[in-house]
């Protein structure tokens, strides 16, 4: 076993007591490249006082308590003093929790999310999470196993809706009613509603029509 070997086995093993667990930080080696500076705030205002970067070669450290064992994986400076030099980077957050299934039958997926946080300017934008062509990187979509087929349920009408007001001032118009198949709606492949979803009757407005004669 030579030197160079056994230096990058401790190397190895130095990242994985350090950041095992997490699949937020790729690596924490000590020779990582620094990652882009992150400064708390809202658009291209600061809110806290202090930008940090970490020694992430990805650059997509979330938080540095999981590395804390590397030396020197940690560099501060002024919020105001990086914003100023456009060296802010917007990054993103830990994803949330998945969410449960969409659907009790038949296919369906859960989600979870990300938020873009941290101050940038125009120049330091292109690229980072807060680039409009990034944003379908803050969402994440994955099936749920099939656990049973839906049954067919055949669609049913609703009430029928009021009428509405007649569509004319004067002279001949209509009112409208609708009813909406929704009870219940057709699912698992069950058949829509059978019949007409409006009724309309016609009427004379009894507005503006000459003296003597009859509606």
């Amino acid at each position: 076993m030579n030197l160079l070997w056994l230096i990058r086995l401790l190397i190895v093993l130095d990242y994985i007591l350090c950041c095992a667990g997490t699949d937020s930080i790729a690596y924490c080696l000590a020779e990582s490249a620094w990652g882009p500076w992150r400064c708390p705030g809202v658009s291209d205002r600061c809110t806290a006082p202090i930008a940090t970067r970490y020694k992430c070669p990805e650059g997509d450290c979330v938080a540095g308590s999981q590395c804390t064992s590397i030396q020197g994986f940690k560099e501060t400076r002024p919020c105001f003093e990086i914003l100023s030099r456009g060296e802010c980077k917007p990054y993103w957050g830990q994803w949330t929790s998945w969410s449960s299934c969409s659907a009790t039958c038949g296919v369906s997926e859960r989600t979870r999310y990300r938020a873009c946080s941290g101050v940038f300017t125009a120049s330091s934008l292109a690229g980072t999470c807060a680039d409009p062509s990034r944003a379908a990187d803050g969402l994440e979509k994955r099936d749920c196993p099939l656990r049973r087929i839906c049954p067919r349920i055949a669609g049913g009408w609703g009430e029928w809706g009021d009428y509405s007001t007649c569509d004319a001032t004067c002279g001949r118009g209509t009112r409208r009613r609708i009813r909406l198949c929704n009870r219940p709606l057709p699912q698992g492949g069950g058949v829509p509603c059978q019949g007409v979803d409006t009724q309309q009757v016609g009427l004379i407005s009894s507005h503006n029509l000459q003296p003597g004669k009859k509606t």
